[in-house]
C-alpha cells in the first residue's frame, strides 16, 4: 500500500477514536434496568359467549361513495383508463388512482 494512503488511514482512525471518546464522555451509559419481581401465575377463567351477544354486533358497511368516486366508478365501468378519467374530470391520474383505491374501484384497463 502506498505510504501516503497508510498515513491518511491512520490519521482518520485517530480522529474517529478521539470523537468516540468525546461522545462516550458526554453521554455516559445509562444505569442497567433492575430485574422485575416475579408475578404469581394467573388463574384461568372460563368464559362462554352466548349467540345473542354475537348477533347484536352491527356489521360494517362499505363507505358511501362521494360524488367524485361515483363519477370515477361510472367511467371505470365504461372501460376508461385512469388517464382518460383524469382528463375528463380535470384531475391528475394519480389523484384518480388514489380515489379509486380508497373506494375499491378497479379499472379494467390500466395506464
Amino acid at each position: 500500500m502506498h505510504p501516503r494512503a497508510v498515513e491518511l488511514i491512520a490519521r482518520v482512525l485517530v480522529r474517529v477514536e478521539v470523537r468516540l471518546a468525546m461522545e462516550a464522555a458526554a453521554f455516559p451509559l445509562p444505569e442497567p434496568i433492575p430485574e422485575p419481581e416475579p408475578l404469581e401465575p394467573a388463574t384461568m377463567v372460563e368464559v362462554n359467549l352466548a349467540d345473542e351477544v354475537l348477533e347484536d354486533i352491527p356489521l360494517a358497511s362499505p363507505p358511501a361513495l362521494s360524488s367524485l368516486a361515483e363519477q370515477i366508478l361510472a367511467r371505470a365501468i365504461r372501460g376508461a383508463t385512469p388517464e382518460m378519467v383524469a382528463h375528463d374530470l380535470r384531475l391528475t391520474p394519480k389523484r384518480v388512482r388514489q380515489v379509486a383505491r380508497a373506494y375499491h374501484i378497479t379499472f379494467h384497463r390500466q395506464r
